[in-house]
């Protein structure tokens, strides 16, 4: 499945391509996840992606990478959780 979001297709594999077709996403720093910049904006690739599917992350909330390999973007791997739960995940 997929999603237009904010004129990039978003698929459930974790791959968003913008409006040439290209993929877009890349890694910074040394923790390990992908960012996207998109609309000027730099984002951590995997909050975009549940954005697109789910909607807005409600505020105090975060993404958690099921299988805390943290540029595994699979919606399947991804999980709406507190700060507390997230921290929880070994």
């Amino acid at each position: 499945m997929e999603k237009i979001y904010k004129e990039h297709t978003v698929h459930e594999d974790g791959t968003i391509f913008n409006k040439y077709g290209k993929e877009v996403g890349y890694k910074a720093g040394n923790k390990g996840y992908l960012y996207v910049h998109i609309n000027g904006k730099h984002a951590l690739k995997h909050r975009f992606i549940w954005s697109a599917f789910y909607g807005e992350i409600p505020e105090g909330m975060q993404i958690d990478h099921i299988n805390t390999v943290r540029d595994d973007n699979r919606l399947e791997n991804l999980r709406l959780v507190t700060d507390k739960q997230n921290k929880n995940n070994p």
